[in-house]
């Protein structure tokens, strides 16, 4: 996730879903099938908000 506030779930098989106060995001993420915990899609598009929000 982004930082030390933030809170969610990664839940079973392609989803994640978070919110971070610090930062003012809320994120969410639903995959076309089930696919596990490791979800490298998940895992890239939270890479690039992490990014945006804290510059790097």
């Amino acid at each position: 996730m982004l930082g030390r506030r933030s809170f969610g779930d990664d839940g079973a098989g392609g989803r994640f879903a978070f919110g971070d106060d610090e930062f003012g995001v809320g994120f969410g993420y639903v995959a076309d099938r089930m696919i596990g915990h490791g979800e490298a899609r998940a895992d890239r598009l939270i890479a690039a908000a992490r990014e945006c929000s804290t510059g790097g």
